[in-house]
């Protein structure tokens, strides 16, 4: 089974019961409120950069925290997530995950260990099998291209009383929204932007805030219907033990070359043994005032695009050339979708849970660059992202 960082991520806002007491929290100015920083800098001399996200939610998780984030070599590696693992001592014990490889496949993770202040991050990197340690210095910064984001944290409930039972629904909402620092046009393109992809214009919202009480509205209303119809079935043997959960997260990618590329990780509980998960990638340039979906950025030449992903998937799972996909996936081809994320070296493609496999497996990942990609690319993608 694969060991998913975005299942990390969610873990502390949704398994309240297993939260650790003993647990060190974060001390500091920084730490005041929620945040999204993006750095520069060095890890083991190579330069990088970091985006880190830090909230809380006081209301709905009793004052759980989560920090984490992703990083990349400019022009050199895939996007590599950073999962929170552990908080000693005011240090971040992170376990940073390339989003396209499995604990199968590969077998240990390096590991991140970060004091994070005002002034900047240090720390040190270990190699995944502890021989190796580096230093880690980084700084915030936003470059030309690179643009700063608030944290917008909003948490609600809504009770269901039942004779001697009752049951809550908690919502918890931690989205990325433009910095004030940012360029007004710049910050209304991208909350308009990420409504639209999201639906919120559809419920008549023009800010953030607006969406996601539009989206309570209709959670809430739902929770109440189906928890009536099942009071009034009498079917309520098992109704009142646990409460639902509906999370939202959005974190940030990448952000460079004027683009901003979102992840929108949704987690849904309403009874039984799981809830549901799905993650939603946003692709917004800044720049040139569009979001970018597959059909603007590749010609789908069939057969040579399910090469390209057959060869990928091969490549994540560890199938071997006499085996077929379906011995391991859902299907036997792995159809390209609109749901990826831009980088500086490729496209990587995010399929999530029973989409191409099994719940076990989680959420699959796989890399195309855009190397391989060749002239499948769009003149005016190649032209934007300067690849010719």
């Amino acid at each position: 089974m694969s060991r998913n960082y975005r299942w990390l991520l969610l873990l502390p806002f949704l398994f309240i019961a297993c939260k650790d007491s003993k647990k060190n929290t974060l001390e500091g100015s920084v730490f005041s409120k929620p945040w999204y920083k993006r750095y520069t800098g060095t890890v083991a001399g190579q330069p990088v950069v970091v985006n880190l996200f830090y909230y809380k939610s006081e209301e709905v998780s009793e004052g759980l925290v989560a920090v984490g984030g992703y990083y990349y070599y400019p022009d050199k590696s895939e996007i590599i997530a950073l999962s929170e693992d552990d908080i000693n001592d005011n240090e971040i014990h992170f376990t940073e995950f390339v989003e396209t490889e499995r604990d199968e496949v590969r077998k240990g993770h390096p590991e991140w260990f970060l004091r994070i202040t005002d002034s900047g991050a240090t720390g040190r990197w270990k190699s995944a099998d502890g021989r190796k340690t580096m230093e880690i210095v980084l700084s915030e910064k936003y470059e030309e291209g690179a643009y700063p984001f608030d944290i917008l944290s909003v948490q609600d409930s809504v009770l269901y009383a039942e004779k001697k039972n009752d049951i809550v629904m908690l919502t918890d909402h931690n989205i990325l929204i433009p910095s004030r620092l940012m360029k007004n046009e710049d910050a209304e393109f991208v909350v308009k932007a990420i409504l639209h992809e999201m639906g919120g214009d559809t419920l008549g919202a023009k800010t953030m805030n607006e969406f996601i009480s539009a989206s309570n509205k209709i959670y809430f209303a739902d929770f109440r219907k189906t928890i009536g119809e099942l009071v009034k079935k009498g079917d309520t043997a098992d109704l009142f033990h646990t409460n639902w959960d509906m999370t939202i997260n959005s974190s940030c990618e990448y952000n460079g070359k004027g683009f901003v590329v979102l992840d929108f990780s949704m987690y849904n509980y309403s009874g039984g043994a799981d809830g549901n998960y799905q993650s939603h990638y946003i692709n917004v340039d800044i720049t040139g005032r569009k979001v970018w979906h597959l059909n603007d950025i590749i010609t789908v030449d069939t057969t040579r695009l399910y090469a390209l992903f057959d060869a990928e998937a091969r490549k994540c799972f560890g199938i071997k050339p006499t085996s077929t996909l379906k011995d391991y996936l859902i299907y036997d081809v792995v159809p390209p979708t609109d749901n990826f994320a831009i980088s500086d070296r490729g496209l990587t493609f995010h399929y999530n849970p029973l989409e191409i496999a099994t719940t076990p497996d989680g959420d699959v990942a796989l890399f195309l660059s855009y190397a391989k990609l060749g002239d499948l690319l769009k003149p005016e993608f190649k032209t934007r992202m300067k690849l010719n």
